[in-house]
């Protein structure tokens, strides 16, 4: 392979064009994949960022990750369904039409979720991106058996709906330790629920959601950076009494869903202790 002009430059300025590069490809990296093509030397620099970011497959396909790639991956995104499509549907989150009646077996136990996490090493971060229905509790517990994780987020299509609610309190062996997390539905879902005509119960799903956070944040005063979650949802109240030393940004999102809760919870009571944000 022959030598370009790319290769005489210095390491730390190659690692910003690397970086402004993939900025501006965004997810898809064509110009970056390109240019680590023309050389050894250019690949090496390329390749932190070209995987540093990957599609969790092992749990649906059984696949091992390239070796190659193992040892760059910082996050990892699972696009993966924990509840069945009848299960979806009777709750008012998947149309009928859109699957088959042979669809409606459970999730694959076999391999069991997140066995891809093994083989990354320097992984500090997870998103959920389209778990429809929500993430159950084994997969958030899977997750914080890797101590360098450090970071758990969810989507819009990852809201808790019909998983099952959390394990009581003292019933879950783990502690939540994480300097990041975020939580943040649709602002519109109840809106979208009514235009697509889906029997979408988004008191129930509330609750459900509640009950989450309430298990999650509460653990997370002494270590948490960076918070996104629903206002309409989370323990402000709680939060409240409670110091938060480390947190540094705080992000509400979505709307109260009545002008009752708004004055049960105001935001300048609610963000009284949150005084370093």
């Amino acid at each position: 392979m022959h030598h370009t002009m790319f290769d005489t430059l210095d390491a730390d300025v190659l690692r910003h064009i690397v970086e402004e590069l993939a900025l501006k490809d965004g997810v898809y990296r064509t110009s970056l994949k390109t240019l680590s093509m023309t050389s050894r030397y250019i690949r090496s620099h390329c390749m932190p960022v070209l995987f540093r970011t990957c599609k969790g497959l092992s749990s649906v396909y059984g696949d091992q990750p390239p070796e190659v790639i193992r040892p760059y991956v910082r996050c990892v995104q699972f696009t993966i369904a924990f509840v069945s499509a009848a299960e979806l549907h009777n709750h008012g989150v998947l149309l009928r039409s859109s699957y088959d009646d042979d669809s409606e077996a459970q999730t694959p136990e076999e391999p069991p979720f997140g066995t891809e996490l093994d083989y990354f090493p320097n992984v500090q971060s997870i998103e959920f991106t389209y778990a429809l229905g929500g993430v159950p509790w084994s997969a958030l517990e899977k997750c914080l058996q890797y101590p360098g994780i450090n970071a758990i987020s969810m989507n819009y299509l990852s809201t808790w709906i019909c998983t099952p609610p959390p394990p009581p309190s003292g019933g879950f062996p783990l502690q939540f330790r994480l300097a990041h997390f975020s939580y943040a539905p649709h602002e519109w879902r109840d809106l979208l629920s009514e235009t697509t005509k889906m029997n979408y119960d988004a008191q129930a799903a509330r609750n459900l959601e509640t009950m989450n956070l309430r298990a999650i944040v509460l653990t997370l005063p002494e270590t948490v950076q960076s918070l996104t979650l629903p206002v309409e949802s989370a323990p402000l109240r709680e939060m409240a009494a409670v110091d938060w030393p480390r947190l540094r940004t705080f992000s509400l999102v979505g709307q109260y869903t009545a002008a009752e809760q708004a004055r049960a919870i105001p935001l300048t009571t609610a963000i009284g202790k949150l005084y370093r944000v």
